[in-house]
């Protein structure tokens, strides 16, 4: 009875003070020049996407065309939160809001047309003609499953369509970079097909203190192409081929570690004596997304494949105890196959929900190599074999108009085998392999209010997992150095509000990560030679805010705001196992206190000639380490970028023109900093022309 009476005693003083503003809100009706509701499929069907109880972050299509960005390193300061890391040779490392890739394998899972992306190299495949870009914030554990503890980014390329369209523009910018794409739709009686193409040549932006090469060009090319049928009202048939090759170097490791630059003051400047070092890319994918209507329930089947092939050649950029070093990859070859099955109804009730199986095979082979003056240390051959099987289901039950309830579960089991050997003094010359498997359910569980109409609170809990696995440096046993499985549960509260009639929209969520044997990775330099190990933290925790504001301010001025704040984002127990030190306290990397975006958007008329479109934006990170023993020397001060974008449009004519100045203060930041360094673009400028049908 106590507990009854205390529970209305709190409604009676929460719920006015939450309802009185909504309610308010709502009152009135204001002349919308607000824009169409987003569509997303961040829970694999297609919703609003302020109805999503989560985070969920959309980069719709306009805002593609308008900034126009390559890869997702020039898109990561848009998502606040966001940070990439290069990985030279070996890809990227993501973090998003201090879920940080700390070991061998993402914690943020990355998806092309649905299809999961199962090696970072291929998360930098450059990006063109694209739909949307989804980034869902937060462990999706239930519907993404794999490596998703730190949320999930969906690239979406855009389908073929019903009519006729084709488009081309071509540009000139700094370093003399000469980029072109263009695309062409071509529509027939129950089928379409779709042909993209982006191309790009440059001259490096970072100079050589010995002679007058340069590095790091954008030198680049990809064709995609895409069919969607519909022999039949139930049934549609999307494929689609993609390949990019990128042999500009433009994401290598061109730098040594801040203290060894040759010049202090200009961290474009670099030491590269070896002859012909490269970092030469190919990315191949593909998909059939079939989509067969049942009556009253809809099969699809979503089948991909991926393949990445890497070759490297470096001299260590001037690393002092790296002197002479020669290494690289001849290739690294990555390959995977998967197929996901999913059951979701196809009329609109009070139930919605999605049950499904996943199957992925993955096989990735190497050849690393390492060479200092008359010493091989590697040469060695690694193959590594995975497997992964998922069964998941998700329902979402309206309980009337205000309530609602969403559950979410997935049962997982995940293999992995791996064998090395070589011929360098480090390499083990009898082939040691090693295998290992988990097993996982993850698990979310949520409810959701709606007070007023547009108006959402909702609260959940959910829980991540990364399986676990094992380095190619041995035990004195002579066995592989294992780490276990990482596990994380988050909890979450969150305010999404689209008020009819209303100039501005809000999405906002405040979260709580509680992670358990969080995998951190440690490389150090050992005898002449790179050592790399994971280990497990015990415990780490990330705790903050992440709010963004869209408002039309006048009918042709857009402002968007954007914000991600941790105040907490910090290993709670761990004890370095490489090293013994305890960095209980420290913070995890790449995980800034604060990061914010800023975007100003107008249209303006020009008589009868045409439309021209203004767009500032200002992205902005406060100091953060890029290791976990949060070095000084390690660690990337705060700065925030100033971009600048013009597009006229002509009224008469398919014709329009476009420029663009990015990091108009030229603010100098590392997009990594450890053993060696990639230095970010300094100012650049761009000026073109495009046409389209």
């Amino acid at each position: 009875m106590n507990c009854d009476r205390a529970a209305m005693r709190l409604k009676r003083l929460v719920l006015p003070a939450v309802l009185a503003p909504l309610a308010a809100l709502a009152q009135g009706d204001i002349d919308a020049g607000s824009p169409e509701q987003l569509i997303v499929t961040a829970r694999k069907t297609e919703e609003g996407l302020y109805d999503v109880p989560m985070s969920v972050q959309s980069l719709s299509g306009q805002f593609l065309d308008a900034t126009d960005p390559s890869s997702l390193y020039t898109l990561q300061l848009d998502v606040p939160g966001l940070v990439l890391a290069s990985q030279g040779m070996f890809g990227v490392a993501l973090a998003l809001r201090g879920v940080t890739s700390e070991a061998g394998v993402a914690s943020v899972a990355t998806h092309f047309n649905g299809v999961y992306l199962g090696f970072s190299g291929l998360v930098l495949a450059r990006m063109f003609d694209v739909e949307r870009v989804e980034v869902l914030k937060g462990p999706q554990g239930t519907l993404y499953g794999r490596n998703a503890t730190g949320g999930s980014i969906n690239v979406i390329a855009r389908p073929p369509g019903r009519d006729f369209a084709a488009g081309m523009e071509t540009a000139r910018g700094s370093f003399d970079e000469t980029r072109i794409k263009g695309y062409v739709n071509l529509p027939a009686e129950k089928i379409a097909a779709r042909i993209a193409v982006t191309g790009s040549d440059s001259h490096g932006y970072i100079r050589n203190s010995v002679d007058d090469r340069k590095f790091g060009e954008q030198d680049y090319m990809g064709v995609r192409a895409s069919l969607r049928a519909r022999p039949t009202d139930r049934l549609t048939i999307d494929l689609m081929a993609e390949h990019l090759h990128d042999d500009g170097a433009n994401d290598d490791l061109w730098l040594p570690r801040a203290d060894y630059l040759p010049d202090p003051r200009d961290i474009h400047l670099t030491t590269v004596t070896l002859a012909n070092p490269f970092l030469d890319v190919k990315d191949d994918l593909f998909d059939v997304d079939v989509t067969y209507e049942l009556g009253r329930m809809t099969l699809r089947s979503l089948t991909g494949s991926a393949r990445n092939v890497t070759s490297d050649r470096d001299d260590c950029v001037a690393t002092p105890s790296l002197q002479g070093c020669v290494r690289g990859l001849r290739p690294l070859i990555y390959d995977q196959r998967s197929e996901e099955l999913r059951l979701e109804p196809s009329t609109a009730g009070p139930s919605r929900w999605v049950a499904g199986v996943l199957f992925l095979d993955a096989d990735r082979a190497q050849n690393y190599y390492m060479s200092l003056p008359g010493k091989l240390i590697n040469d060695t051959h690694e193959v590594t074999e995975s497997t992964a099987y998922a069964a998941f289901g998700q329902v979402s039950h309206a309980f009337g108009s205000l309530w609602s309830f969403t559950g979410g579960l997935r049962v997982s089991h995940e293999g992995v085998q791996e064998t090395s050997s070589g011929t360098g003094s480090a390499d083990n010359l009898v082939p040691i392999t090693a295998d290992g498997s988990w097993d996982n359910t993850s698990w979310r569980l949520g409810f959701e209010y709606k007070p007023v109409e547009g108006a959402m609170l909702y609260a959940s809990v959910a829980t991540g997992f990364k399986s676990g696995g094992f380095t190619n440096e041995l035990l004195p046993t002579g066995e592989f150095v294992r780490y276990r499985p990482e596990e994380l549960t988050a909890y979450e509260v969150g305010l999404n509000m689209n008020l009819p009639g209303r100039r501005w929209k809000l999405l906002s969520s405040a979260f709580w990560y509680d992670f358990r044997d969080l995998q951190v990775r440690t490389v150090t330099i050992l005898d002449n030679r790179t050592v790399s190990v994971i280990d497990n933290a015990a415990r780490a925790r990330v705790q903050g805010l992440d709010v963004s504001v869209s408002a039309w301010l006048t009918p042709r001025l857009n402002l968007d705001l954007g914000g991600v704040w941790l105040p907490r984002r910090e290993f709670v127990e761990y004890v370095n196992a490489l090293s013994g030190d305890t960095l209980s306290g420290n913070q995890i990397a790449r995980a800034p206190r604060w990061s914010s975006s800023a975007a100003l958007e107008y249209s303006l008329p020009v008589r009868s000639v045409g439309e021209l479109r203004v767009r500032v934006d200002y992205n902005s990170r406060s100091r953060f380490f890029f290791t976990k023993e949060n070095l000084p020397i390690m660690a990337q001060a705060g700065y925030g970028l100033l971009n600048l974008f013009l597009r006229f449009d002509f009224a008469r004519d398919n014709w329009y023109l476009f420029g663009s100045a990015r990091n108009v203060t030229s603010t100098d930041y590392f997009n990594q900093m450890f053993i060696q360094s990639n230095p970010a673009y300094p100012r650049t400028y761009e000026l073109g022309f495009g046409w389209r049908l």
